[in-house]
């Protein structure tokens, strides 16, 4: 597994379990990340993206008031979000097929079910700066490409094709986050 250097990004946890969020900032400051904001639920979540500006963030799907996936939804969608393409990771203890289409159709960049490990949690962060996925905004539909591969054969309609602003920001965004994590 490649390693980086993890020490410039910034991470927001929302978890409404306290001793989850410790578990996840000791993980991620393990993993090199020592600048780790947690909170409680999903309206300090929102709050804390405009006043930290994390590089992702990590978000329970099990939230009192508004739940993981409709955080996700609102980061993405609102005309207010500072961070729209910011990466997401939805963490669920639910192996639950709808919840994760739904956490993908809201535009959630990975999901992971609980538990967690250190290895899992790392390769889902390296995905993130490996493997960035294109970002859409398409009617119904705000967040990471939802295709995992491309068909290079395709010769279709390209119906994104008017997303090229939206794209080149993530682009610049996750170029900007490998960057900072680039091997020492």
């Amino acid at each position: 597994m490649r390693s980086y250097d993890l020490s410039r990004l910034r991470t927001l946890v929302v978890d409404d379990d306290r001793h989850m969020r410790a578990i996840y900032t000791k993980i991620l400051r393990g993993l090199g990340i020592h600048a780790v904001l947690d909170v409680a639920d999903a309206i300090n979540g929102l709050e804390a993206i405009a006043a930290f500006r994390p590089d992702f963030a990590i978000i329970d799907y099990d939230l009192p008031g508004m739940d993981g996936i409709e955080f996700v939804r609102t980061v993405r969608t609102s005309p207010t979000s500072l961070e729209p393409c910011m990466p997401i990771m939805l963490i669920t203890g639910y192996a639950d097929a709808g919840i994760v289409r739904r956490a993908r159709d809201a535009g959630a960049n990975e999901i992971m079910r609980k538990p967690i490990t250190i290895p899992s949690l790392y390769a889902r962060i390296t995905a993130m700066i490996e493997r960035p996925r294109p970002f859409v905004r398409a009617p119904g539909y705000v967040g990471p490409c939802r295709r995992r591969h491309t068909n290079v054969a395709y010769t279709g309609v390209e119906r994104r094709a008017g997303e090229t602003e939206f794209r080149r920001n993530l682009a610049q965004r996750m170029n900007e986050i490998a960057l900072s994590a680039r091997r020492r």
